[in-house]
């Protein structure tokens, strides 16, 4: 769940770093967190945090396949409309690709997930993770290997999309 900011690695925007600022109220990822009529339950199990785990590492892998095709409409499709940590990882894409460098192997550790609350389709967890390594590769074939980022934890809510889970928006804990 690392998300973006600028760095000076390769003089380019580096995936390290949580984004600041909670989501704009209005979006319509706000307004899907708001429709949802049951309020959200918590839950402190140990099988709904493995569970919470098991969608967010497959959702990294998602985003790390997205960023190495330089694919924003996969990128895009893994955020619900309107979020505001979705339009930052596109936009960030856009920089990388601009300059016709490619980010691969990009891996996340994810170190703790806690799941806040639980609802219809609507997940809250406390995730404590870093990027751990991502190459950028030029378009010479150049191959420079990206630092491990800090641990941050972060306030993530998921929504369920039919079979799938978008990130609605990404705070700091």
């Amino acid at each position: 769940m690392a998300v973006l900011v600028t760095g000076a690695a390769v003089g380019v925007p580096v995936w390290l770093r949580p984004l600041p600022g909670p989501e704009h109220p209005g979006t319509s990822a706000t307004a899907a967190v708001a429709a949802h009529s049951r309020p959200p339950q918590v839950r402190a199990g140990p099988r709904d945090a493995a569970r919470a785990a098991a969608v967010l590492r497959r959702w990294d892998l998602a985003r790390a396949r997205a960023w190495a095709g330089g694919d924003e409409r996969r990128l895009r499709a893994l955020y619900a409309a309107g979020s505001t940590a979705g339009a930052a990882d596109v936009r960030m894409l856009r920089a990388w690709s601009r300059r016709s460098l490619t980010v691969s192997g990009l891996r996340t550790q994810l170190l703790r997930v806690e799941v806040q609350s639980e609802g219809d389709g609507l997940w809250q967890l406390v995730v404590t993770d870093r990027v751990s390594g991502a190459d950028v590769v030029a378009p010479s074939g150049r191959v420079r290997r990206l630092p491990a980022g800090p641990v941050t934890t972060r306030l993530v809510t998921l929504l369920r999309a039919g079979e799938r889970w978008q990130v609605s928006s990404v705070r700091p804990a």
